[in-house]
């Protein structure tokens, strides 16, 4: 008797209610921010840009993990019952990447390598040590990547704040300049394509990019 023939079926794609505004997705991003500067300063953003809902739909708050830091950074709207903004997002990294962090909050199987990039940063580091230090060096803003069976693995939990959560993505100063290129020519690329599709995109009208 022969066996029954079994069919593949194609899975359909998966999708997430919630989309990053370009400057902060990872594909797309051109903003030029290292973590490891003080004060907090932006270039090739404007101020319309950084004004910009984070996410379409607009929310409230979002949550931000990365794979060398103990705990997420939630972003919350710098105004009472309003959406978080781009602004809000790269402030609230900063802010927490600037904390002043003890010698005794890094596990001990990292020490010696954070302490290290820490004194490599020299008189630039002008401080204690911080959060920021915890990066090993990887302290340019490469952009967020939204990946739940990773973030949840992360997480350690499966929440309902789970299509709310992105991965930061860094890298080391010496290798953003080309990749910074690279991202810039793909966003160029894609927008071009997009507003021949949806003219519309182009009205200044909320939360459209």
């Amino acid at each position: 008797m022969q066996a029954p023939r079994l069919y593949s079926i194609a899975l359909p794609k998966e999708t997430y209610p919630f989309s990053l505004h370009p400057a902060l997705c990872l594909a797309s991003s051109t903003a030029t921010l290292d973590f490891a500067t003080s004060p907090l300063y932006l270039t090739n953003l404007s101020p319309l840009d950084v004004s910009r809902p984070a996410t379409n739909p607009p929310t409230a708050t979002l949550r931000i993990v990365h794979p060398a830091l103990p705990t997420a950074i939630f972003v919350s709207s710098s105004v009472p019952s309003w959406y978080v903004t781009v602004s809000d997002v790269f402030t609230a990294l900063h802010a927490v990447l600037s904390t002043p962090l003890r010698t005794t909050d890094v596990p001990a199987h990292r020490r010696a390598d954070v302490l290290s990039y820490h004194q490599a940063r020299g008189a630039a580091a002008a401080g204690p040590l911080r959060v920021v230090d915890l990066l090993e060096g990887a302290s340019v803003f490469c952009g967020l990547e939204m990946d739940v069976a990773r973030s949840n693995r992360m997480m350690g939990v499966i929440d309902a704040m789970q299509s709310l959560t992105w991965i930061l993505v860094t890298e080391e100063p010496a290798a953003s300049a080309f990749a910074q290129q690279q991202r810039r020519q793909l966003h160029h690329k894609h927008f071009a394509a997009l507003t021949q599709q949806q003219p519309m995109l182009l009205q200044p009208q909320l939360p459209a990019w």
